[in-house]
């Protein structure tokens, strides 16, 4: 379970102490995927109903791909995706659609542990899709992990892109970058020798494309998420959202 302070913490990395959606936070502490395969049921065992939904939601969208460790780099495949890889891929990439769902049910959970009214609840999703935009744009919220250098988390280096099932291409229109963070790995019970390099990045992508279309629309039956090292680099990594069962 997350504490109110973590969660306070977690809304103000996201969006800035200066934001009002942390004050909303504030204030409301003051009355104090589908199927997901090899996720078991009881992963959830303690949380509440809300808890469950949102975190079955997004566990639901979200894929990981990318290299795991050092020796043989597996590309993992995530709960809503499969994936494809080339060569020695230096990053372990999660990445998270934020649906409308995942939105919604996260909005949940939130006002829930933070025993907000309705108006605080509204105001608090109102202020959510202010800051992000989100009538413009959708977002993928990303992490970004290695035990390689650090430079591997300089976006410059990397060419990112979706491409749906009928080969349709879209890049970022935005790319919001937090700090990055480091710690020793094996410290931190990973089992491998050298430093843990993180960084969390939310990649923002037109809805609507040039021709006035739906970048994701009603027919899209995938979404697939590339991460290449530099355009001529064939080194690269991708996992797909799946639409339609």
């Amino acid at each position: 379970m997350f504490s109110q302070i973590k969660i306070i913490q977690r809304i103000g990395r996201l969006l800035g102490t200066g934001s009002l959606f942390l004050l909303i936070m504030i204030t409301a502490c003051s009355h104090t995927n589908r199927s997901m395969p090899g996720m078991l049921q009881n992963d959830f065992a303690g949380f509440s109903s809300t808890e469950k939904a949102y975190r079955r939601l997004k566990a639901q969208w979200t894929i990981h791909l990318g290299a795991q460790n050092r020796g043989s780099y597996p590309m993992l495949v995530g709960a809503r995706g499969n994936h494809t890889g080339h060569g020695a891929f230096p990053l372990n990439v999660s990445a998270t659609l934020m649906t409308d769902q995942v939105i919604d049910t996260g909005i949940d959970f939130y006002s829930e542990q933070l025993e907000m009214d309705s108006r605080q609840k509204d105001a608090l999703k109102m202020e959510y899709q202010r800051y992000h935009q989100l009538d413009h744009y959708f977002l993928v919220e990303i992490s970004m992990r290695t035990t390689w250098s650090d430079s591997y988390l300089d976006l410059k280096r990397w060419l990112i892109f979706i491409e749906d099932d009928a080969g349709n291409m879209s890049e970022p229109a935005k790319i919001v970058e937090k700090p990055m963070r480091s710690a020793s790995a094996a410290g931190r019970g990973f089992g491998m020798p050298g430093d843990f390099h993180s960084r969390r990045i939310y990649l923002y992508f037109k809805r609507l494309d040039i021709y006035g279309k739906r970048t994701i629309s009603d027919s899209t039956k995938s979404v697939k998420l590339v991460i290449q090292l530099e355009a001529e680099n064939p080194e690269r990594a991708e996992g797909t959202w799946f639409f339609t069962d």
